[in-house]
């Protein structure tokens, strides 16, 4: 399963290349988005007022239905605070985010966050999303 960060979700409900691209590049591969992007979807949704609020409630749902949406649980609760203080560099979003994708079986997260893992959630490879291109880092 490979992951992608709320910008590149945004992208996709409106259509931009970049983020239709990479979609296609994922193939039929399951992609996952955490709990908490979607949190920041609905509520991106919800505060741009009440015109359009059922058209983009109906576009979350359609994209509800093409993504796997990873849990903020214990373990992953366990597995974000585990390092040292040294690598608490990382807001506590990203390290969350990171951590569920890791306990949940994610190898990659496709993001706009200029993040490189902590070495205990080392096993995601972060693939830096940008709105004219991708590039692995």
């Amino acid at each position: 399963m490979r992951a992608v960060d709320t910008p590149v979700l945004l992208d996709l409900l409106r259509q931009r290349p970049a983020a239709r691209k990479l979609m296609r590049e994922l193939g039929s591969e399951e992609v996952g988005i955490t709990e908490l992007n979607l949190f920041e979807l609905h509520l991106l949704a919800e505060s741009q007022g009440r015109a359009g609020l059922e058209k983009r409630r109906s576009a979350l749902g359609r994209l509800r239905g093409r993504v796997t949406v990873l849990p903020i649980d214990e373990p992953t609760v366990e597995n974000a605070s585990r390092g040292g203080t040294a690598e608490l560099k990382l807001s506590w979003t990203s390290r969350l985010i990171l951590a569920s994708l890791e306990t949940h079986g994610c190898s990659e997260w496709h993001t706009t966050r200029d993040v490189a893992p902590p070495s205990k959630l080392g096993r995601v490879r972060v693939v830096e999303y940008r709105e004219d291109r991708t590039k692995r880092r």
